[in-house]
């Protein structure tokens, strides 16, 4: 991921395991534009070695659309077994928030 760009959104995550909770952190950005479309980066931070992503689209608004589905499957893969919560999350909500891949997308 470039690290002369800033990323513009990021969320901070438990993970709540067998061993108990362990920190993880989502950046999003920035959004690249090209020649004839464009690209979304994205760092997860957490687990060991940092998973640092950039997703392609058509235009910027896919490009993120699909970073979004991209972290989500990534935190499902990686957090398997385990449960998300948002970081001070007043409401008891679970869940990273983030959207996933319908089954079979993609294949």
């Amino acid at each position: 991921m470039d690290q002369s760009r800033h990323p513009f959104a990021e969320r901070h995550l438990l993970l709540r395991e067998e061993g108990g909770a362990r920190r993880i952190t989502v950046q999003i950005g920035p959004v690249l534009h090209h020649a004839q479309d464009a690209s979304c980066q994205y760092r997860i931070v957490g687990f060991g070695p940092d998973v640092a992503r950039e997703i392609w689209g058509l235009d910027s608004v896919q490009a993120l659309q699909l970073a979004l589905i991209a972290i989500g499957s990534d935190l499902d893969a990686l957090g398997a077994g385990g449960g998300y919560s948002t970081e001070d999350d007043a409401d008891g909500e679970t869940g990273h928030g983030f959207p996933t891949a319908p089954p079979g997308a993609g294949t």
